[in-house]
């Protein structure tokens, strides 16, 4: 973030978001960052001279009794244009806010501003890279941001004005290489929001910080550094008391009578060397996959792996997740969890390399964008972690993983390849 600037962090609720000038605002809000901190906020209502549709008042709760008496645009406007001047102009999805208020300002009578402007959803899209969702909303919930009142503008404008300080923040982290490989990707970008990652290379690259501990460069990409995990040898017993149930549980999950029968049967089942087959039905609302996983976990060693299968690899991330989120925070041990997929749901990482050199749309070079600061993230080299459809881009067909067998032993990347570490893990765990 350059400090000497101003920004201007806009959001307006509007009739109708349609560009084709039927719509009217009814709530114009800003707030302002001087020196990486909130300084001042504006806020109005604005009378439309056109009935609030409904579903726009039960998305925003702007009543027609509220903008009854408000003043006109015309009769803001001036006040409006005087402070977005020598600003820069910062929306959540800035090309709706921008183009509609300059539409706006034209119709009635201003010249259109000529502000530069950055856009908080393609910022959280790259430095928030595995994101389900990038809704403010949705946002504002996963960092912790408090939003009293969603789709108001003044709550909105408050609400991306933290987002915008918290990805600068993150901006700020990242390393010098980093964003140099970010900056000659980000004319793809909208308006200016390219010259965040530009301002935050020039800042970088005069300190000469080393590369954290957790990273290491190949070529011009930084990769987190391979480990193997170590994992206890032998397997621990289920807990058969009640009380050490209890403890183990902790109060993250309830001690539910039937769920622990059912964890208590199958601990016994894969603790028996004579049993070879077990067939359970359990009732919806039991909860049972922790009814299964959990003493799973604990028959679970080095030498005796336990899989399950599920239909589709959906269902299996979705079971990684639930295991890895709720079990870290119960098992008085480290478990390690594999999701078992095909080839080409990790990435190439020579492939990628390549692909950075060769000629892409925007929204490619955007996802290329996004893959960079995945690439500090992940361990796995899964795709599926990015939550997008492969047939979003085309970018996937050229990076996707074809198996190891297929590899450049001569390529920089060969020694670090994800498929071909997952490879020598299992063979490390053997010895």
């Amino acid at each position: 973030m350059d400090k000497s600037k101003t920004y201007a962090v806009v959001d307006l609720e509007m009739t109708s978001p349609a560009l084709d000038g039927t719509g009217r605002i009814i709530q114009f809000s800003c707030t302002f960052i001087e020196k990486g901190k909130i300084t001042d906020t504006f806020n109005t209502l604005i009378n439309p001279q056109m009935p609030i549709p409904p579903e726009v008042q039960r998305l925003t709760g702007i009543k027609n009794s509220d903008v009854s008496k408000a003043p006109l645009f015309i009769d803001v406007a001036d006040t409006i244009y005087a402070l977005l001047q020598d600003t820069v102009f910062v929306a959540h999805n800035i090309m709706q806010d921008y183009r509609f208020l300059n539409a706006e300002f034209e119709r009635a009578g201003y010249p259109a501003l000529e502000l530069k402007g950055v856009d908080t959803v393609q910022l959280a899209q790259i430095l928030l890279p595995t994101q389900p969702s990038y809704r403010l909303v949705d946002l504002g919930n996963y960092l912790g941001i408090k939003h009293e009142r969603p789709h108001q503008a003044d709550s909105d404008t408050y609400v991306t004005a933290q987002l915008f300080l918290l990805l600068q923040k993150r901006l700020e982290l990242l390393p010098a290489s980093v964003l140099q490989t970010l900056c000659s990707l980000s004319d793809a970008l909208l308006y200016d929001t390219a010259e965040c990652f530009k301002d935050a290379y020039e800042a970088k690259r005069k300190k000469a910080e080393p590369l954290p501990r957790d990273l290491m460069r190949v070529e011009n990409l930084v990769i987190r550094r391979p480990q193997f995990a170590t994992k206890h040898g032998e397997a621990l017993h289920f807990p058969t008391e009640k009380k050490e149930q209890t403890d183990l549980f902790s109060g993250i999950i309830e001690w539910r009578k039937e769920q622990v029968k059912m964890m208590e049967t199958i601990a016994k089942f894969l603790s028996s060397k004579t049993e070879t087959k077990l067939l359970i039905e359990a009732p919806t609302g039991m909860g049972k996959t922790l009814g299964y996983v959990l003493p799973a976990a604990y028959a679970s060693t080095n030498e005796r792996r336990i899989v399950i299968s599920t239909a589709t690899t959906a269902l299996q991330s979705q079971l990684a997740e639930e295991i890895q989120v709720t079990l870290k925070n119960i098992l008085p041990f480290e478990l390690d969890v594999i999701v078992l997929k095909g080839n080409e749901h990790y990435i190439d990482l020579d492939k990628f390399w390549r692909s950075l050199k060769q000629p892409y749309n925007k929204n490619s070079r955007l996802l290329q964008m996004r893959l960079v600061v995945w690439l500090l993230q992940t361990k796995t080299g899964d795709l599926d972690e990015l939550r997008l459809t492969r047939k979003q881009d085309p970018l996937f067909e050229n990076i996707a993983h074809t198996g190891v067998m297929g590899l450049d032993a001569a390529s920089p990347f060969y020694g670090v390849d994800y498929l071909r570490l997952k490879e020598v893990a299992k063979k490390m765990r053997h010895l």
